[in-house]
């Protein structure tokens, strides 16, 4: 199967909407049609993104034929356990998790493919969008400076956010995954409040 077939197949089996895979992929939905009609490729950057979100191979988008999944239960319906691994389930974050962070009374186990440092429990609706829902657990690679476009864990004057990050020569844009919440602006050294403390890689339902 070509490229194009593997991704509208991924985002079929999954039920999404090309506005929905493109949230994960970190693209717009115009970008997503135009990968699945073949008229355009998408970047690697963008494979990975979906290759981590799904708990699939690169390869699997790029030359061969995606893991089949149980649209109720985002679970493969013919698959072998992968290896996993466990990550510390934060429960406040800080400016600097590298110094403070206080855990919940647990560690929480992922696939060895998804690179996360932590996870983390959304607390509010701001990323219903994309199907993540409070009390859902996000895993998050730490990372002091993320994309533009990436999914990011924002801390801004003592609060955490999750938020799409959009960089801008003298500004920045956090958008939510949600339209009842305003986006978040930063211009000139405003810029500085805003601390990255790692993009969003994976997440997983309230069921753990």
């Amino acid at each position: 199967m070509s490229i194009a077939e593997n991704i509208k197949k991924l985002r079929e089996d999954h039920g999404l909407t090309q506005r929905e895979l493109g949230i994960i992929a970190g693209v717009s939905d115009k970008a997503i049609s135009s990968w699945e009609r073949g008229s355009k490729e998408p970047r690697m950057g963008a494979i990975q993104r979906l290759a981590d979100h799904f708990g699939i191979k690169k390869s699997d988008i790029i030359d061969g034929t995606p893991t089949t999944f149980s649209p109720c239960l985002d679970v493969p319906c013919d698959f072998t356990i992968p290896r996993t691994r466990k990550v510390p389930l934060i429960k406040e974050l800080s400016d600097d998790i590298t110094l403070v962070a206080q855990y919940e009374d647990r560690l929480v186990s992922i696939p060895e493919s998804i690179q996360a440092d932590f996870a983390y429990r959304c607390k509010d609706e701001s990323l219903l969008s994309a199907r993540v829902y409070p009390g859902d657990i996000l895993f998050i690679r730490r990372q002091p400076r993320v994309e533009s476009g990436s999914l990011a864990a924002l801390y801004i004057n003592g609060e955490v956010y999750i938020r799409r990050i959009y960089r801008y020569p003298d500004q920045l844009v956090l958008v939510a995954e949600n339209p009842d919440y305003p986006p978040l602006i930063f211009n000139g050294a405003d810029k500085a409040q805003v601390r990255s403390l790692g993009v969003v890689v994976a997440f997983v339902g309230m069921m753990l």
